[in-house]
């Protein structure tokens, strides 16, 4: 089993094991430091759940950076977040937790502080994302785009990303589970495509 701080060989590309078996790195990588945001961040209690224990991993690429932190719930998170930013910023954040599933994740100690550029959420048509959720990620500073693998359709349209950049308009037997493609270079660059429509959108890491 991987342990948080543990490297996972791959040509090219540096994969860095932030958390498993419910635990997280001890100490800041990728330019992490203090975080403002603790002072007023709320807490939840430890979670029970396999949840807690998942394996969350930054990516990077040259100048590209994508974290993933799987089901990884509130109170780990927190653990990454307070009282220092364990992870630094990311180019491409996909939503923990189907889109932070319940309030069980998504603690805006961590999703702010890491402030992705982008933001791919995992949702299911009735799964995860909620307005809440959208809350939180519309609210990331400098965010240029979420893409969302299903339309949230107990949501309106002011808490679901716009059409075009939602995979999956349909629930049930309607839905066709096309997915989200990113392509990402050393220089930073990086495209999303929506393989709904193959639209896509080219963004530059900061």
């Amino acid at each position: 089993m991987v342990k948080p701080g543990d490297k996972l060989p791959l040509q090219g590309v540096d994969i860095t094991v932030v958390s498993s078996n419910g635990d997280v790195i001890e100490k800041p990588i990728n330019g992490g430091g203090p975080n403002d945001l603790c002072k007023d961040a709320r807490q939840k209690d430890p979670d029970k759940t396999e949840n807690s224990h998942s394996m969350g991993f930054l990516l990077t690429y040259g100048q590209f950076t994508f974290l993933d932190l799987g089901d990884l719930t509130w109170d780990k998170e927190m653990m990454l977040a307070c009282p220092t930013n364990k992870l630094g910023t990311v180019t491409l954040f996909q939503a923990t937790h189907h889109g932070f599933s319940g309030g069980a994740s998504g603690a805006p100690a961590l999703v702010w502080a890491v402030k992705p550029q982008v933001v791919v959420v995992n949702d299911g048509a009735r799964k995860g994302f909620d307005a809440g959720a959208f809350e939180i990620l519309s609210k990331i500073p400098g965010v240029e785009g979420i893409w969302q693998l299903h339309r949230a359709v107990q949501s309106d349209s002011a808490h679901n990303t716009s059409e075009s950049m939602i995979a999956n308009l349909q629930e049930g037997d309607a839905d066709q589970g096309l997915g989200i493609k990113v392509s990402a270079a050393k220089d930073g660059s990086f495209t999303v495509t929506n393989a709904r429509n193959n639209f896509s959108k080219t963004y530059k890491a900061r």
